[in-house]
Parts: C-alpha cells; sequence; structure tokens
C-alpha cells in the first residue's frame, strides 16, 4: 500500500483544478488550451496534460479548409460507405492496389 505524504505534493493538477476545467470545457468545447490554463493559472503544458491524462480529451484546433465541389460531394459519400463497409466487416478481402 502506498504511504500518503511521500515524494513532492501536486501543485498544479489538483482536483479542484480538473473539476473547473471539466466545467469550462463543458459550457465551451472551442476554448483554448492556453485561455484555460490563464483562467486556472497554471502553465499551458499542465492544462494540456489535465485534458489528455485526467480528462481523457483530445485538444484540438479547428482549421478552415476549402468547400467540397459537388463532384467531389459524391466521392466523399462513396468514402464514407465504403469506411462503413470496412467497419462491419461486410468488406473482408479488400486488399490496397500498389502503384508502381
Amino acid at each position: 500500500m502506498k504511504n500518503q505524504g511521500q515524494g513532492r505534493p501536486k501543485t498544479a493538477r489538483t482536483n479542484a483544478v480538473i473539476k473547473a476545467t471539466i466545467e469550462k470545457v463543458q459550457c465551451n468545447l472551442r476554448r483554448s488550451m492556453i485561455k484555460l490554463a490563464e483562467a486556472a493559472g497554471i502553465s499551458p503544458t499542465s492544462m494540456r496534460r489535465v485534458v489528455r491524462i485526467d480528462l481523457r480529451l483530445t485538444p484540438y484546433k479547428l482549421q478552415r479548409c476549402q468547400m467540397l465541389m459537388e463532384k467531389k460531394l459524391k466521392r466523399l459519400e462513396r468514402c464514407k460507405e465504403l469506411l462503413l463497409k470496412l467497419c462491419t466487416g461486410m468488406l473482408k478481402n479488400l486488399v490496397p492496389q500498389m502503384r508502381n
């Protein structure tokens, strides 16, 4: 059994910081790691650890991209159907084609 009080005590990733982060993330999912860290008074690295390790979430930044054209929407739909079939096991013998 682990004895209490051994080692360096936690200063950044405390239960209070974790609970406050849960509430802030649930209110606004688009909030940045840096702003969460500033509000909690800890470093951005510690906040990333709280989000990734303690909350088991994956932080990412939304990126803008160009719109899909009408032709490519059909390709996207077909790709989604193919992935669905692959995940459900309907396509068992799918082998990727090697290019020369």
